[in-house]
């Protein structure tokens, strides 16, 4: 978990932070994406910072037989979710997120999904056999969820999407994805 947040310069986390901040400040959808803008990390930031990473941390000791393939699993879900995010629209017109929001497909975002979905079939079929594979794919469409509903959450408060949220959503649905590979383990 340190290592994969090393490689990406903690930008996801960063997201999730200022995500959490924006909108745990429960202040119209200007005043949130002002906080959001700020560089510094305030209360709510800071709690969800702990909590996912204490929970991938937790739910990847706890699969410690496969915690490997769980981690690539929950990661790449993790950018699949941000994929499907964007058909939201931008929430402001600069910045990282209005690069990507609203510029994909549907047909796109329908076989960014698909693909997720073979590969996660034949990887799991491969190893150990049907079971695994099945495993993978509840656990793969938890953490797009988790993502999804992030998604409508930021359209609903912050009227789309900023790359606060697409780096929250990598993080909440690997973390979900982490764990919904325990629970269905």
């Amino acid at each position: 978990v340190g290592l994969i947040a090393l490689l990406t310069g903690g930008l996801h986390l960063d997201g999730l932070a200022d995500t959490a901040d924006g909108l745990g400040s429960r202040q119209a959808p200007a005043d949130a994406l002002a906080i959001m803008r700020r560089s510094d990390v305030g209360p709510m930031g800071v709690a969800a910072l702990v909590l996912v990473l204490l929970i991938q941390v937790t739910a990847l000791a706890a699969v410690s037989d496969r915690a490997a393939a769980s981690l690539v699993l929950a990661e790449v879900t993790g950018r699949v979710a941000v994929v499907v995010a964007t058909g939201s629209p931008a929430a402001r017109p600069g910045g990282f997120g209005a690069l990507v929001a609203g510029r994909t497909s549907r047909r796109a975002r329908t076989s960014t999904v698909v693909l997720l979905g073979c590969a996660i079939a034949v990887a799991g079929l491969a190893s150990v056999g049907a079971g695994l594979a099945v495993r993978g794919l509840v656990a793969a469409l938890i953490g797009l969820l988790a993502g999804g509903l992030l998604q409508l959450v930021a359209r609903r408060r912050l009227g789309g999407m900023t790359g606060d949220v697409f780096g929250a959503i990598v993080e909440v649905s690997a973390a979900t994805v982490l764990v919904a590979c325990v629970l269905v383990g």
